[in-house]
């Protein structure tokens, strides 16, 4: 491994200095999932109707080097996936356990959630809208 950042992928991918504990990602991550209110994850200053949202899958998976945070939910509030992806983030650097997320998301306390991760880490690969031809029952 280099010491030094790739030019070519320094606007995709995050460095991180440290080895993290992808484990104890996947653990945090699975506190998530689910129907939940996700205001604590939410930046400041952007208020919305409702913060509950359906998080369907946060997956965490290590190829080599790299550690690839995927997810999916039915909408996302203002900078969540940035949250999201830092709270992982302090898990990986055992600086959070899977308890705290636990806490958090019943306690609504902010300081459980990670810090908001640079955007220049951040893809959207899909976005899927329901079918307007559809009626519903």
């Amino acid at each position: 491994a280099s010491p030094y950042p790739d030019p070519f992928d320094r606007r995709y991918v995050m460095r991180v200095p440290a080895a993290l504990d992808v484990d104890a990602m996947r653990g945090a991550a699975a506190c998530l999932v689910g129907e939940r209110d996700f205001a604590l994850f939410q930046k400041s200053g952007y208020p919305r109707g409702s913060t509950v949202g359906r998080l369907g899958r946060l997956d965490v998976d290590a190829s080599g080097e790299n550690i690839h945070i995927d997810l999916v939910a039915n909408g996302f509030l203002y900078g969540m996936a940035r949250n999201l992806a830092g709270t992982m983030l302090r898990a990986g650097q055992g600086a959070l356990e899977p308890e705290e997320v636990e806490r958090g998301l019943s306690t609504l306390h902010r300081g459980i959630a990670g810090p908001c991760l640079p955007a220049h880490g951040l893809t959207l690969m899909h976005v899927t809208y329901p079918d307007p031809t559809r009626r519903c029952p």
